[in-house]
């Protein structure tokens, strides 16, 4: 593949004009493949980043076979004389959009995970009453040999609430799950914090979880695990107190340790 990159600055440091322009054609991920897989189609891309001295746009684009499968837009809003000076004072907000996007197409994360994604962030009002909100949904999800039908995270963080979920369904109906909700404080500040003064709570739910798909991630210390997972219940920290409740119950379950011998 090809890539091409123009980048422009003119002006004075009070008020400066950059340009930055790039495209990508062609480009494909370099990993061996093995006898027999197919190996990974190029994909395109387009950036572009334009800065005035107190406003800056960014916006991208993933093609894959024709079709935009990554784009993302961001808009911030920040003086570069207050920069200078010292003094942080960032706006920004943006969308990212990701539509049945290969895993492959994102070297950065890794040639053993390989799936489909859609997914969805957004982020408002950032450096003033800043909101996050996440979902990512996975099809046909693998991590080495593990492989899931379907694979959700939802994340949102506002005013004081802060939450993630995840969950994985596998291919025979197999669910695993867990959600996690806690108190923040963000508003204007760079990063949010937790708030202590409200609980941690951990929600968990398993269905008929077949253990034999983690095999992969744990062959060393248990080659044969095996079994599935039934059970539900929560984990409570509030006020310096931990509390719990629920159940995990493990049906024909086999496990070998070669440390000691046995199953």
């Amino acid at each position: 593949g090809g890539v091409a990159l123009e980048a422009s600055a003119v002006g004075t440091m009070k008020k400066p004009s950059v340009l930055l322009r790039g495209e990508a054609l062609g480009i494909r991920q370099t990993e061996r493949v093995r006898r027999g897989a197919r190996p990974s189609a190029p994909v395109d891309g387009t950036l572009y980043a334009t800065y005035d001295g107190s406003r800056a746009d960014v916006g991208m684009t993933i093609i894959d076979a024709g079709k935009p499968t990554l784009q993302g837009a961001f808009t911030s809003v920040m003086s570069l004389a207050s920069l200078l000076a010292g003094e942080v004072d960032v706006r920004a907000s943006g969308d990212v959009r990701a539509r049945s996007l290969r895993v492959g197409v994102l070297p950065v994360i890794g040639t053993n995970v390989k799936g489909t994604f859609d997914g969805d962030l957004l982020l408002r009002d950032y450096g003033k009453d800043a909101r996050v909100e996440a979902k990512l949904t996975g099809k046909d999800v693998s991590l080495d040999s593990v492989r899931v039908k379907t694979a959700e995270v939802r994340a949102f963080a506002h005013d004081t609430e802060l939450s993630a979920a995840v969950g994985l369904e596998q291919t025979d109906g197999g669910w695993a799950g867990a959600e996690v909700q806690t108190g923040m404080r963000w508003g204007a500040a760079l990063a949010p914090t937790r708030d202590p003064s409200h609980p941690l709570r951990l929600a968990y739910r398993v269905d008929a979880f077949q253990l034999a798909a983690l095999r992969p991630l744990v062959r060393n210390s248990l080659p044969e695990l095996d079994g599935r997972v039934d059970g539900r219940g929560t984990l409570v920290r509030e006020g310096g107190v931990d509390t719990a409740s629920g159940s995990l119950a493990l049906r024909k379950g086999t496990a070998y340790v070669p440390l000691l011998g046995q199953n």
